[in-house]
């Protein structure tokens, strides 16, 4: 499964465009996934996303293999 993929599908499904709206809508993906994640609750149903989890999880060990000053 490819969840990028398929957030670049559903995003203009959900969004209803047509015309030439798909296009430009395809262009501002970054934006719209930027939008998109700023407004979950990361305290939510998201906790129980096996992908959210290997993130949370992955940004754990980086920050704890950071130098501390």
């Amino acid at each position: 499964m490819d969840p990028q993929g398929v957030l670049h599908e559903a995003l203009p499904a959900a969004s209803e465009s047509t015309g030439r709206r798909p296009r430009a809508d395809a262009k501002a993906f970054d934006v719209r996934r930027r939008i998109l994640l700023d407004r979950h609750d990361i305290d939510g149903p998201i906790r129980g996303l096996p992908g959210w989890q290997r993130l949370v999880k992955d940004i754990e060990q980086a920050i704890a293999g950071l130098p501390r000053s």
